[in-house]
């Protein structure tokens, strides 16, 4: 089980839980390579076996892991 403090895949340090939901809890994470904070969703264990559930994850995760974009305007 995920906990505040951990690493995962030697590159993301979990920080902070942002919400859970039925199939996922979100956490936000600090990538440690990149220097910057991600988001990192975390599927519950009966979903990581069911490869439909995996596929529709993974493109709703890459897309959470992008660096925030910034604006010139205050």
């Amino acid at each position: 089980m995920a906990e505040i403090g951990n690493v995962l895949g030697g590159r993301y340090r979990l920080v902070e839980l942002l919400g859970q939901g039925g199939m996922a809890t979100i956490y936000r994470a600090r990538d440690n390579e990149l220097d910057r904070d991600v988001a990192v969703k975390l599927l519950r264990p009966e979903y990581e076996r069911d490869p439909t559930t995996r596929t529709s994850s993974r493109s709703t995760t890459s897309a959470t892991t992008r660096p925030a974009r910034t604006s010139s305007w205050s």
